[in-house]
């Protein structure tokens, strides 16, 4: 089993991916950068070696890039957007210097120190997530589609089978690593006019019984037949969010 590999999604705009790229320095460990483009926007980038390039001829969504990765099997995967940037040292440096920090279950990355603006949290935008998590709860659910709030389910997912988050939180100051703000393809014409956050919300709510902002369901769907790996067929949801 390799110890290490990182899923890179792009979608847009390719500025945000070129700057992400060029930040990296040597790659030190397999990467998989999902082109969900349907430009073919890595192709026309200067890529660092040790990359492998999946262009999607549609878009596939966050949730399928990153399981397109996770199913490869690694100890770790540390799921990557381009709206990170990193310090000195690069990608190689922040590797090294969380490595010791990771446990089975993952990492999210976050500053420790508060700053001017007061604390800031990379999150999501810069998480590992063990093969022993995968293993328990399963891969994220691509209904949700094409972004926004795969990440919540996959938490809630988590809590619900071990009672709290069970990756550690650990700090990046050392590591150079600075979040720099979403990558908001639904601005730039990539997903749609609006973002799909109210689409996949519904459905959110539908699967977990939510009231208020309080999940209520034990089980996704109220059924207790169903584990917590369990999504239905996303494809019907996708045909429909395309043709909308």
């Amino acid at each position: 089993m390799t110890d290490w590999q990182i899923v890179l999604p792009h979608i847009c705009p390719s500025f945000n991916l070129e700057a992400c790229l060029a930040s990296m320095g040597p790659v030190p460990v397999p990467l998989l950068l999902v082109d969900n483009s349907q430009r073919g926007d890595a192709s026309t980038l200067s890529m660092p070696s040790g990359i492998e390039v999946v262009a999607c001829p549609d878009n596939a969504g966050v949730a399928a890039s990153w399981n397109l990765g996770l199913r490869r099997g690694a100890r770790w995967t540390l799921l990557l957007s381009a709206s990170i940037r990193f310090g000195p040292g690069g990608l190689a440096k922040m590797i090294e210097e969380i490595t010791p920090l990771v446990g089975d279950y993952g990492l999210e990355l976050g500053s420790r120190n508060p700053r001017a603006d007061g604390d800031w949290n990379v999150g999501w935008k810069c998480i590992v997530i063990g093969r022993p998590l995968v293993d328990r709860i399963g891969l994220f659910d691509e209904n949700m589609y094409p972004a926004y709030y795969e990440d919540r389910d996959y938490g809630h997912r988590a809590r619900m089978a071990f009672g709290a988050i069970p990756w550690f939180k650990g700090g990046v100051e050392e590591a150079g690593v600075m979040k720099v703000g979403d990558a908001m393809a639904w601005k730039h014409g990539a997903i749609g006019p609006e973002p799909p956050t109210q689409w996949n919300w519904g459905y959110y709510c539908e699967k977990w019984g939510v009231v208020g902002d309080e999940e209520t369901f034990l089980t996704p769907f109220n059924d207790p037949t169903k584990g917590l790996d369990y999504w239905p067929d996303p494809r019907e949801r996708i045909r429909r969010w395309r043709d909308r």
